[in-house]
C-alpha cells in the first residue's frame, strides 16, 4: 500500500509540474475539425434493439451519455461507417457530452461526429482523448435543450492545446494521457487492494475504462 501510494504521489506531481510548464494556445473547433455528413437512417429508437443480432450489428449514435451514446443498433446497409473520430450530444440535457470512438459506428439521431482536417496529423487515441477533454473543458455547460451544441455554434469556440514551437505539441498529450491512465489504474489496483479484492486480472477493456 505504501508503495503504490508513493508512486501515486510522484506521477500526481509529475502531471501537475507538467501543466503548469507546458505553453498552451487557442485553436478554433473549426480550424481543427470538420463535421462529417452521413447518410439520414429512418429509424425509431424504440423500433432498435439495445443489444446487437444477426441483422443489427451497427452501434448507432444518440444524445445519450451512457455507452458513450451507442445505446442502439442498427442494420450495416446503407449506413455511414466512422470510427476514430469525435462525436458530440447535440439534443437534451447531455448537449455538448463529448466522446472519442474508436470503434465502427454510425450516427442516429441527436448528435453528430466531427474528424480531424489535417490528414498529415496521424492521431494515436491519446491525442483523442486530450482533444475531447479539451472540447468538453469548452461547451459542456454552456449549452443547453434551449441552446443546442450544433456544429454551427460551437465551431467558432476555441479550445486550449499545448503547444510548442508554434505548433500543437502532440508529444505532451501522448505523455499526459499515458501517465495519467497509469496513475488512475495504479489508484484502481490500490482501491482493490485495500478491499480485499487482491486476485484479480484486469484486460486490455478494462484499462482503457
Amino acid at each position: 500500500g505504501k508503495r503504490k501510494g508513493g508512486k501515486l504521489g510522484k506521477i500526481n506531481a509529475s502531471l501537475n509540474k507538467k501543466l503548469q510548464e507546458v505553453k498552451w494556445g487557442e485553436y478554433k473547433l473549426s480550424e481543427l475539425f470538420g463535421k462529417i455528413k452521413v447518410k439520414s437512417l429512418n429509424y425509431k429508437t424504440s423500433e432498435l434493439p439495445n443489444q446487437a443480432n444477426s441483422k443489427y450489428t451497427l452501434p448507432a449514435l444518440t444524445a445519450g451519455i451512457q455507452n458513450q451514446g451507442l445505446n442502439n443498433f442498427v442494420p450495416r446497409d446503407n449506413a455511414s461507417i466512422l470510427k476514430n473520430v469525435i462525436t458530440i450530444s447535440a439534443n437534451g440535457a447531455n448537449t455538448g457530452v463529448t466522446f472519442y470512438q474508436n470503434r465502427e459506428f454510425t450516427v442516429l439521431q441527436d448528435a453528430y461526429a466531427i474528424k480531424w482536417i489535417y490528414t498529415n496529423d496521424d492521431l494515436k487515441g491519446t491525442h483523442y482523448l486530450f482533444l475531447v477533454s479539451s472540447i468538453s473543458k469548452t461547451i459542456f455547460g454552456n449549452y443547453d435543450w434551449t441552446n443546442k451544441a450544433g456544429w454551427e455554434k460551437i465551431k467558432s469556440d476555441t479550445i486550449q492545446l499545448p503547444t510548442k514551437n508554434g505548433k500543437i505539441d502532440f508529444e505532451f498529450m501522448e505523455s499526459f494521457i499515458a501517465e495519467l491512465e497509469a496513475y488512475h489504474i495504479l489508484e484502481l489496483e490500490a482501491y482493490l487492494a485495500a478491499t480485499g479484492l487482491k486476485d484479480y486480472t484486469l484486460n486490455d477493456k478494462e484499462k482503457e475504462v
